[in-house]
């Protein structure tokens, strides 16, 4: 089986510049990702995001910009413990995560959709449609205008969200 060859502009770098790239490259993400949620369906996809996962909700941003609609986000090996391969040549989405050394790192997930998973296996796991819910917030929480007023409306739909849970 062929290896993959590293991207073109990772090959020549040193790991400390590969390090460097790889914080740029996440900074650039988490602010498109915030930027998106000044769309309709991008504020859509990050309400649905913040219901169904768990994460803080700057990950949920994150998770709602790269892969919108994902169902139940999970590592390569949370996927594999439950009895599910993640298929070839699947993408992750990238999230940041604490990590145990200090400081915070790229954490790598995959979607349960990308993943050999069936669909009667999903609803066994209680994955399903959570379209009311979504409504019910984009009508409390209507579409920010800015990139200032998403984090500030983002902010206020994790708190709502954290005391239903807490309930």
């Amino acid at each position: 089986m062929a290896r993959r060859r590293p991207l073109s502009s990772y090959s020549d770098l040193t790991p400390i510049e590969r390090a460097r790239k790889a914080r740029e490259e996440m900074a650039e993400l988490r602010e498109a990702s915030l930027e998106s949620l000044t769309t309709d369906s991008g504020w859509a996809a990050f309400l649905e995001a913040r219901i169904r996962h768990t994460y803080s909700w700057r990950n949920c941003a994150l998770i709602a910009h790269q892969r919108p609609g994902a169902l139940a986000v999970g590592t390569y090996s949370q996927h594999g413990a439950q009895g599910f391969q993640v298929q070839r040549d699947e993408h992750c989405i990238r999230i940041t995560g604490r990590n145990p050394k200090g400081g915070f790192r790229t954490l790598k997930l995959f979607d349960i959709c990308q993943t050999d998973a069936r669909m009667d296996q999903l609803e066994d796991l209680g994955i399903g449609p959570v379209d009311d819910e979504v409504g019910e917030l984009f009508a409390q929480f209507p579409t920010p205008a800015s990139a200032e007023d998403a984090k500030a409306q983002a902010e206020a739909v994790d708190a709502a969200t954290r005391e239903e849970v807490a309930a």
